[in-house]
């Protein structure tokens, strides 16, 4: 289980990894890993800036909880993933192709 901190403006990966554990209040003792989990780029001001997010797995899940509670840019972060099977039989008929946006466009 891990959590996601958002909302890191820095400039470089190791900052936005030290401040992340700033702002959740853990030290690098405490964690499993921590790495850059997105970045990024926001122009909507005078200066180009970096918004990083970074996920973080702590030594203490029951602390990873708590943490994903309290704070309102953290999220947290199951590890379980889906998987999709492909189909192994072949389809009977043409597929359906619902929409018009550049996807069905390119799917017709």
């Amino acid at each position: 289980m891990s959590v996601i901190v958002s909302e890191i403006r820095c400039n470089s990966k190791e900052e936005a990894i030290a401040s992340a554990l700033k702002k959740i209040g853990v030290s690098s003792s405490e964690i499993n890993y921590a790495n850059v989990y997105k970045i990024s780029k926001d122009a909507r001001h005078k200066s180009l800036s970096l918004v990083f997010s970074v996920i973080i797995s702590l030594k203490n899940l029951q602390k990873e909880r708590k943490i994903a509670e309290k704070l309102r840019f953290v999220s947290y972060v199951s590890e379980e993933t889906e998987t999709v099977e492909s189909g192994k039989e072949k389809l009977s008929g043409r597929p359906v192709i619902v929409g018009f946006g550049p996807a069905g466009m390119f799917s017709a």
